[in-house]
């Protein structure tokens, strides 16, 4: 997209929020978005561009940290599976616990 083809978009958008939609992995609902907070000109190497600088700083993660992160995550839900099995268990021995203890209080 260049200037022109951005100032005709812009002549018929009255008043609308700019933002840059961003993907937001689990999301539900409408589209995930960082808002807009100036615009400015490049200079030097990256003369002959527009920036759209965000409230929120953006970059780009290439397929080797998608895949790091995919694994991180998936292994998270085994330990959080792994830590809710504990937890039953816990709580199981130590009704277990009670009750071997009362039987035992109740034959002294």
């Amino acid at each position: 997209m260049n200037t022109n083809e951005l100032i005709l978009k812009l002549q018929y958008a009255d008043d609308l929020q700019v933002v840059i939609p961003v993907y937001r992995v689990g999301s539900v609902g409408g589209t995930s978005y960082v808002n807009v907070k100036s615009v400015t000109t490049g200079f030097d190497w990256d003369a002959g561009r527009i920036f759209l600088n965000t409230e929120e700083r953006l970059r780009e993660i290439d397929r080797d940290e998608i895949k790091t992160l995919q694994d991180k995550y998936e292994e998270l839900g085994w330990k959080q599976y792994a830590i809710s099995n504990l937890k039953r268990e816990n709580k199981r021995l130590k009704e277990r616990i009670k009750e071997l203890e009362s039987k035992y209080e109740s034959k002294d």
